[in-house]
């Protein structure tokens, strides 16, 4: 199953467009992060932001801002806090093919209305 996007609120204040929704990745993390399409919603994103939910303890979503370039998609990549590992307390990337499937995120993303 490829990464999801649930939308849970749309709405437009003159020519921009406000998403929230939930992202749940898939099986089989790629680490070099997830695609996230919001084409749907708006044509183009200026701005987006991450929050943990109760679903993804230890983990933290980081937005890839320089793919802003394809409209209104951007790169989502996740690290965890590997507290077992010599470095306790650094954010490491989640590794390749890792199964993030019951972890999900929630995004507030901005950008241009259609």
């Amino acid at each position: 199953m490829p990464t999801v996007i649930t939308k849970e609120h749309v709405w437009r204040e003159g020519n921009i467009c406000h998403f929230v929704g939930i992202i749940t990745f898939d099986a089989s993390y790629d680490d070099a992060g997830e695609a996230v399409d919001l084409s749907p919603y708006m044509k183009e994103i200026m701005y987006v932001s991450g929050m943990n939910t109760e679903d993804a303890p230890g983990y933290m979503l980081v937005i890839d801002d320089t793919n802003f370039a394809t409209p209104a998609s951007f790169t989502a990549k996740v690290f965890w806090f590997d507290y077992d590992a010599v470095a306790d307390g650094a954010a490491i990337t989640v590794l390749a093919t890792t199964d993030l499937g019951a972890v999900k995120f929630r995004i507030h993303a901005i950008g241009k209305a259609f």
